[in-house]
């Protein structure tokens, strides 16, 4: 898997913080970062998608009817 450069700050940022004992969830309506969380046994904040929201690469699409196309792309990568 790979991550962006600020979204691996963030989750290294997230992992020293976790390791310091602290509780850390990450809220993000990613789904490249939220697929990457999860790998890492990151708990993730409880975000409502309001029915409005759009992806943001598609003005047309609503979240909800969009499939989480980056968690399939990654379990293609893994083998998973």
């Amino acid at each position: 898997m790979s991550a962006r450069t600020l979204d691996a700050l963030h989750l290294a940022s997230i992992e020293f913080l976790r390791s310091q004992g602290q509780f850390i969830e990450l809220a993000s309506y990613d789904g490249r970062m939220l697929a990457i969380a999860r790998a890492l046994d990151v708990p993730l904040a409880d975000l409502d998608v309001p029915e409005n929201a759009v992806h943001p690469d598609d003005k047309s699409e609503p979240l909800q009817d969009r499939p989480d196309q980056d968690q399939a792309e990654i379990g293609q990568q893994t083998g998973s």
